[in-house]
């Protein structure tokens, strides 16, 4: 049997304590819930509390509140006039405890100081009694003054109202059927069911909040060195697919970042816009890290004109630093279309490049970094770093800032293009002949029917090779992993495999992250 003590040691400071001259003495109301409003205590002069460095704080004298047999709380509140009146709590005290500063920002300078204080009587008589002494901020005009309130705790009526004030202090949150439950529990065992519900918890086998996280998150293969490995084959089942053409991933790397620590920073691969006539037609090839990432017919365009409401210009054949994408095909989020969904910086060929010298060899602008000059080393490695300050400035800069009126490119390989090795070379699987149902659209009321996921395994979950013959390697291998990689490391950009959709729509191999287990038995690093 589990017994449930609970032990309440009041601590008190018997020596006598020096009370400020300015002191109000005061003492909690007797009418429980009514707030009293603490009288004479001034208020600063400025309307904004400029003066608030030169003001004397106030000190109150309040004995504690309560004890063992009416279990009476107080609480020393103050009120703002702003609204409806804003609610700040100070102070409180209950069951005869010393009044205590509740936490929080807005009172970290209340002081609080308890103990025995003397007073002696016109016939000379002497009067011990214990109290605390509150030290509070001056009030602004911006303040409706300090407020005490007394409460007494409401007593369970009802087996349901037990049930369910239990669980809410011991659960993160209750069903009705475990209030129902515990109820029917309390009508045959009294308060004692609440000692039998705590036994049963003591002894059930815990289960792990970090585990189910960790199992059904699912974000895109960004870093995959220490906490998971790419995952989900493209033909495997909950594969992954997108219909966009550029993602959050890319915009880091196109206009470079800083981490948190503020010591590494990512390369500057820039989108490629080339156009090529074939067969008398027109089209725009959009690649990113020198790969294909779809051929459209249509030419973008931009608004060329500070803050966008200049004339419509077609953006030229070369290379550009992507400032912005939102994951969606065009620029329509839920019901409204937004402009600034895709962003290029367009100022002649210029866009963002590493600020340090080429590490040796050709510097090719494909993302794999430059060293620093001072050739800084971690674990006897060169640090390769990245410099973003410069890029991001351009990036905030609206004179060329260019918001592309298609949004984010569609994903697109036209049936007439050639996507052999001899022509546009396209590594690709055909699911078009699939049942429709074989997808399910993720979001579509928000994304633009964007997102897919593969409902189960195409061709029994193994796809060796592609339509054009071509390996499609394991993604454990698609990511350089190493760390300290004097090649493109993390950021690796891995040639997309594009997916022939049942609805005849094109759509690109989005890699996800499965997680290693982290168990309490067999931790991993956290990554510090």
């Amino acid at each position: 049997m589990l017994t449930l003590l609970t032990i309440s040691i009041q601590l008190k400071h018997t020596s006598p304590i020096t009370v400020h001259p300015s002191a109000i003495s005061v003492s909690c109301p007797t009418e429980v819930n009514k707030p009293t409003k603490i009288d004479n205590i001034p208020k600063l002069n400025s309307l904004d509390g400029s003066d608030i460095d030169t003001a004397q704080d106030n000190y109150l004298l309040l004995s504690l509140t309560g004890s063992s047999t009416n279990e009476e709380l107080c609480t020393l509140t103050r009120v703002d006039t702003e609204g409806n009146g804003v609610y700040t709590p100070i102070s409180r005290s209950y069951n005869g405890h010393e009044w205590q500063r509740v936490p929080g920002k807005y009172v970290q300078n209340v002081n609080i100081t308890c103990g025995n204080i003397i007073t002696t009587n016109n016939d000379g008589d002497s009067n011990e009694e214990y109290k605390c002494q509150i030290q509070i901020p001056p009030l602004t005009t911006n303040n409706d003054g300090y407020y005490l309130t007394t409460f007494q705790p409401l007593k369970p009526t009802t087996s349901q109202t037990l049930a369910a004030k239990f669980l809410e202090r011991t659960t993160f949150g209750a069903t009705w059927d475990q209030i129902t439950d515990l109820e029917q529990q309390i009508d045959i065992d009294g308060e004692y069911a609440l000692a039998k519900w705590i036994h049963t918890q003591v002894n059930m086998k815990p289960t792990s909040h970090r585990k189910f996280f960790r199992e059904n998150l699912n974000p895109r293969t960004v870093e995959s060195y220490q906490y998971g490995i790419p995952s989900q084959k493209v033909c495997e089942a909950l594969s992954r697919y997108r219909r966009f053409a550029i993602t959050y991933k890319d915009v880091e790397i196109s206009r470079g970042a800083v981490v948190s620590a503020g010591s590494t920073g990512l390369p500057y691969t820039p989108l490629v816009l080339e156009t090529r006539d074939i067969n008398d037609q027109t089209y725009r090839v959009i690649k990113f890290g020198d790969h294909i990432r779809t051929i459209i017919t249509q030419p973008l365009k931009y608004k060329d004109g500070f803050n966008q409401d200049g004339p419509l210009k077609t953006l030229q054949d070369g290379s550009y630093t992507i400032c912005n994408a939102e994951e969606t095909v065009g620029k329509k989020i839920g019901n409204n279309n937004y402009i600034w969904s895709f962003q290029l910086y367009v100022n002649g060929q210029e866009r963002c490049t590493s600020s340090f010298t080429d590490r040796g060899g050709e510097q090719d602008f494909k993302g794999d970094g430059t060293f620093e000059s001072e050739k800084r080393k971690v674990n006897g490695r060169p640090l390769i770093y990245y410099d973003s300050d410069e890029c991001n400035a351009k990036c905030a800069n609206q004179k060329f800032v260019k918001y592309i009126t298609l949004g984010n490119p569609e994903v697109n390989l036209p049936d007439e293009i050639d996507l052999t090795p001899q022509g546009f070379n396209i590594s690709y699987i055909d699911m078009s002949t699939e049942p429709l149902d074989t997808f399910t659209v993720l979001n579509a009321n928000i994304t633009n029917t964007s997102s897919y996921i593969l409902n189960k395994p195409y061709n029994n979950g193994a796809c060796p090779s592609d339509e054009n013959g071509y390996d499609i390697p394991d993604p454990a291998q698609m990511s350089n992993t190493d760390y300290f990689s004097y090649g493109r490391g993390k950021y690796n950009m891995d040639k997309p495999t594009f997916v022939k959709m049942p609805n005849g729509k094109w759509a690109i191999h989005d890699l996800r992250t499965a997680f290693y287990d982290n168990t309490v038995d067999d931790p991993r690093m956290d990554g510090g």
